[in-house]
């Protein structure tokens, strides 16, 4: 059986939040936050306002961040 919420586990997620914040899968801490600061930043919707686009990305980058931080 393939698909279903269960193939798309812990693993899978992290990889995503990596992607979505432009980093290698060895990426330290630190430099997780790094990411997660500077895209947070460059989208963040009170220096994009009106653009639904950014305010998108926002949401994304916080979540992976949310998961990459959590071990």
């Amino acid at each position: 059986d393939m698909g279903g919420a269960e193939s798309y586990g812990k693993d899978q997620r992290r990889a995503d939040a990596l992607t979505i914040l432009d980093l290698d899968e060895d990426a330290s801490p630190d430099e997780i936050k790094t990411a997660y600061r500077r895209m947070a930043k460059l989208y963040h919707p009170d220096t994009n306002l009106d653009d639904s686009d950014a305010a998108i990305k926002f949401q994304q980058v916080t979540t992976a961040y949310a998961v990459l931080k959590v071990k």
